[in-house]
């Protein structure tokens, strides 16, 4: 929470706030969590100060210096987003040791339904990463549309109702272990932290779950490495999975500091940390970023700004 004493003073106006932090400016001000948005707060010196899950939405912060400040996310938040990512790491792998299971019993069952839904979910997992590496998130969507749109062309044709199901099953389980492997490990970037634990945390939960056999479980580990790479991707700025950055700054920003919409023309933020900081549709002009430290949702925001400027 922020100090009173501070919001305090800052609600004074600038003057008197600026004024303060020059007479001492040993002290680091604590705005955390403070609801500083649509403020005139220009030229306002935050040096140092800690602005983790403050709301500067909207805010005139023309020309205010940034200076060493901490901003991101709060301890809270902090502890729910890691738990958030390992919960869906293990749905992911859940989903994806399902299609390893249902796989197997090509070789295993006699059964030509069985064997069906084996081959129709082998099916929609290639064509899913295939076309996310050759066109993008929204491209492979969009072909496995195509596939669900000729199976169910083929059920109105006269094919049986069970093979609708399994067709439908298998398409389902296909697609959903890759999509939330992928988001998991996004959310686990934009945090900028527990990298190596929940990385192995998702590979156990796609391996375990497909450890039918050792060609499963490598099979497991291939996906949990695919996912990895495409969420990687997509917070460093590639246009292909901008779906999965736009999804996860949406979420991400919920609990962390928040400058969206300000104006921070000639803001200064060298040397500040900016972990899971909300920039969208900030107006960033000459902005400082000397020596600044992004994590990756920052970072990602700030490119895009820049990309956009020029273009």
């Amino acid at each position: 929470m922020a100090d009173k004493k501070h919001l305090k003073l800052l609600n004074k106006g600038v003057e008197a706030w600026n004024e303060w932090r020059k007479n001492y400016p040993e002290i680091k001000p604590n705005l955390r969590g403070a609801n500083l948005s649509k403020k005139n707060l220009a030229l306002a010196d935050f040096s140092n100060a800690d602005i983790r899950n403050t709301n500067f939405t909207g805010a005139n912060l023309r020309g205010a210096k940034f200076r060493g400040a901490k901003a991101g996310l709060g301890s809270q938040w902090r502890i729910l987003l890691v738990v958030v990512s390992w919960l869906l790491a293990l749905i992911s792998g859940f989903f994806s040791g399902a299609v390893g299971h249902i796989v197997s019993q090509i070789a295993l069952s006699p059964r030509f339904e069985v064997e069906l839904l084996g081959w129709i979910s082998l099916m929609v997992v290639i064509i899913f990463f295939f076309a996310t590496f050759c066109r993008g998130i929204i491209s492979a969507l969009e072909a496995v549309a195509v596939v669900f749109a000729y199976i169910f062309a083929s059920f109105f044709a006269g094919v049986g109702g069970f093979e609708v199901l399994a067709y439908a099953f298998a398409g389902v389980f296909g697609l959903v272990g890759p999509l939330v492997g992928v988001y998991a490990f996004a959310l686990v970037k934009a945090y900028d932290g527990a990298y190596a634990l929940a990385f192995a945390f998702a590979g156990v939960g796609v391996c375990v779950g497909s450890a039918v056999n050792l060609v499963f479980a490598a099979a497991g580990a291939i996906m949990t490495l695919l996912c990895a790479d495409i969420a990687w991707q997509a917070l460093e700025g590639n246009e292909k999975y901008a779906l999965i950055g736009n999804i996860t700054i949406a979420f991400v920003a919920i609990g962390g500091t928040s400058f969206r919409g300000a104006d921070l023309t000639d803001a200064d933020f060298k040397k500040a940390s900016l972990k899971s900081t909300d920039l969208r549709r900030t107006n960033l002009t000459r902005t400082c970023w000397r020596d600044t430290h992004f994590g990756s949702i920052s970072f990602w925001q700030v490119y895009k700004t820049i990309i956009c400027t020029k273009n």
